[in-house]
């Protein structure tokens, strides 16, 4: 941003740590356009991660959540004054 003729650049980071439901993932993982990620990998690496969250699931004895974490990012900065060029 810098190198386009932003000031005063900054990046805030807030971490969020949640419990992630496996019951209401799988809800969510099942319609494969509600996430990005998913669309970015094969089609039968989709279907194995599904399978294993199913197995996870109807295993009695595995816990049916799991600790999450996020990493939400900011990036800020001043635009440049009018009349001003960037540099190139």
């Amino acid at each position: 941003m810098e190198a386009a003729g932003f000031a005063a650049v900054a990046a805030d980071y807030e971490h969020i740590h949640f419990e992630q439901s496996l019951p209401a993932w799988l809800d969510i993982v099942q319609r494969r356009d509600t996430c990005s990620q998913l669309q970015a990998i094969s089609d039968a690496a989709y279907q194995a991660g599904l399978k294993r969250l199913e197995r996870d699931i109807d295993d009695p004895s595995a816990p049916k959540s799991r600790k999450d974490h996020l990493c939400m990012v900011t990036i800020r900065g001043e635009a440049p004054r009018a009349g001003l060029s960037a540099p190139t």
